[in-house]
């Protein structure tokens, strides 16, 4: 009986080397990333720039298509990301000074992209005895509908975001840098009277982002 069970566990381990021996150390699903970190816009004809009280943001990446065969030099693999990308940034307070009997009326401006995030990434794991610990780069092209609230105000675009970073991951999570720029010119539409609804003032006006963030990965 015993004898049995020994050639059954022989029997098993032949039958996993194969497997083991092809498994890709790289593999990796799914991943959700969230950001946090400081963001500034620039309305370029007069280059007024203002700086935000908080900005945070979420990807996530539900396709990863490999670009190569296998591992490259047993350390590196490049793949290409598709993902959804979250933006939100809420502005320090603007005020509005044109009218001295007006300095009183300000607000705190928003603004709020989604996209779609493209790009490749590329990864390295160093240590052959480590393979979960890889270190990892991204550039990304990010296509968004984009709008910045102020007040009775609101500017949309189309907006073609950029982002790259640095990071690395251990086994499920990971961490990183985020640098992100993107520029566009908005229309602007009047929301004053809501019960008329949003009114395009034909008025256009360019403004440029750009933002530093640290985040927290999660990979499944």
């Amino acid at each position: 009986m015993k004898i049995k069970k020994s050639l059954a566990i022989i029997l098993g381990l032949v039958l996993a080397l194969p497997i083991c021996a092809q498994r890709d150390p790289f593999k990796q699903g799914k991943s959700i990333s969230l950001f946090i970190g400081g963001q500034s816009r620039t309305e370029t004809a007069i280059n007024k720039e203002i700086s935000s009280k908080f900005n945070m943001g979420l990807q996530t990446n539900f396709a990863q298509i490999k670009l190569h065969k296998g591992v490259i030099a047993d350390m590196l693999c490049v793949r290409f990301d598709i993902g959804l990308d979250l933006n939100y940034a809420y502005y320090k307070r603007l005020q509005d000074t044109s009218n001295p009997h007006n300095d009183k009326i300000d607000w705190n401006p928003h603004q709020a992209e989604i996209g779609v995030d493209l790009g490749p990434s590329v990864y390295v794991a160093p240590f052959e005895d480590v393979r979960e610990l890889q270190f990892m780069a991204f550039y990304h092209f990010i296509p968004s509908a984009s709008a910045h609230i102020e007040d009775t105000n609101v500017y949309a675009a189309f907006c073609p975001m950029m982002n790259f970073g640095l990071g690395v991951n251990w086994k499920f999570i990971g961490i990183g840098y985020e640098h992100r720029w993107g520029s566009a010119k908005y229309k602007t539409y009047d929301i004053e009277d809501a019960a008329e609804g949003a009114h395009d003032t034909g008025e256009k006006t360019k403004f440029k982002t750009t933002a530093d963030r640290f985040y927290i990965r999660f990979n499944f």
